[in-house]
């Protein structure tokens, strides 16, 4: 989806974000600590809308802070990691009472919530939270400043709308959102938010794991 250059991200998008992260949460078999009432039932099947409940605005707000980072190096601005991570723990305040957090090498984060069943198996929910950088000489060509966490016209504008803040906030609207209606997981779930730097190293140790001839069973990391 592009406009003039612009990356944009419509507020429904944000909701199927959530619906799909809550629907992976429940294939993990969660169980509630009480049996919810109807109302409680209500409301976790039925998230709130993506404005009223202010996810957009979160969204957006995660936009403006300028976590770049390039594949091969640790982030451009740790100092903006680290304030987009202090967004996070206090926008979502039952995630993290809740939910023990890691923070793991150069800018990646990796979430707990711990399940009932300590046999079971933990489900991994991966999103990321850096993005690449901007060319100055394209900044004129978008419908609105690639930082600016611009909400106008039914769409969240910026970059990481779509690539990928908008997966990773999705998944802490559906974390927090869950706890709100006192549900807890039956097997571990960990989110983590992996840097460029850490997903590269992950690739290339998957890759040199992968069966199969160059360009066949792998992808070549370049």
């Amino acid at each position: 989806m592009q406009i003039r250059r612009g990356t944009a991200a419509r507020a429904v998008g944000v909701a199927v974000g959530m619906a799909a992260a809550v629907a992976m949460i429940f294939g993990a078999n969660l169980l509630p600590r009480v049996t919810p009432r109807p109302a409680m039932a209500g409301a976790v099947a039925r998230p709130p809308s993506v404005v009223r409940s202010g996810a957009a605005e979160r969204l957006a707000t995660a936009v403006r802070f300028q976590t770049v980072s390039e594949p091969d190096v640790r982030p451009t601005d740790p100092r903006a990691f680290r304030e987009l991570h202090e967004f996070l723990r206090t926008a979502f305040p039952r995630a993290h009472r809740v939910l023990t957090r890691e923070l793991v090498g150069a800018g990646s984060l990796l979430y707990t919530w711990p399940g009932r069943e300590a046999e079971a198996k933990p489900i991994l929910l991966a999103a990321h939270l850096d993005v690449v950088p901007v060319d100055p000489a394209s900044e004129p060509a978008w419908a609105y400043p690639p930082f600016g966490g611009v909400i106008a016209k039914g769409f969240v504008w910026g970059r990481g709308t779509l690539d990928d803040k908008a997966s990773a906030l999705g998944l802490l609207e559906a974390v927090e959102h869950l706890v709100a209606a006192d549900i807890e997981p039956r097997r571990t779930v960990r989110p983590a938010f992996p840097s460029a730097l850490a997903r590269r190293v992950a690739a290339a140790g998957a890759c040199r794991r992968c069966p199969g001839r160059e360009h066949g069973g792998a992808t070549r990391l370049e």
